[in-house]
């Protein structure tokens, strides 16, 4: 996991600049996810009461999507609190791995070849 505050911006100019503004950590696969990962997303993003409790949950939906689907990447930006209090993920990227989609045809059947370099 990477988090920061500082979406929406390159995170290598930050790394650089501001590198206390970045919290990385990782999962232990024979683990998996746990609590206390979701409460270091929450100090990270500077959550606290019933917001810290929603990325809590919230990263462990993320990481449980990112492996059962095999991702090789899930960005996150922005991730937003709603004026009622809710924290949602407002956009996206994602990308998967080509040698597992035979495992998740239902991700195959969204590939866009025109998005794709063709070399």
């Amino acid at each position: 996991f990477v988090v920061s505050t500082e979406g929406g911006m390159d995170i290598e100019e930050v790394a650089h600049k501001t590198p206390e503004k970045i919290v990385t950590f990782s999962v232990d696969p024979a683990t998996g996810i746990m609590a206390m990962h979701g409460r270091r997303v929450a100090k990270a993003l500077g959550l606290t009461g019933d917001l810290a409790k929603q990325a809590e949950d919230l990263t462990a939906k993320l990481y449980k999507a990112f492996t059962e689907k095999d991702m090789a990447l899930l960005e996150i930006n922005p991730l937003i609190v709603t004026q009622d209090g809710k924290l949602r993920c407002l956009d996206a990227k994602v990308g998967f791995d080509d040698n597992a989609l035979f495992r998740h045809q239902d991700v195959a059947q969204l590939r866009d070849e025109t998005e794709e370099d063709a070399k």
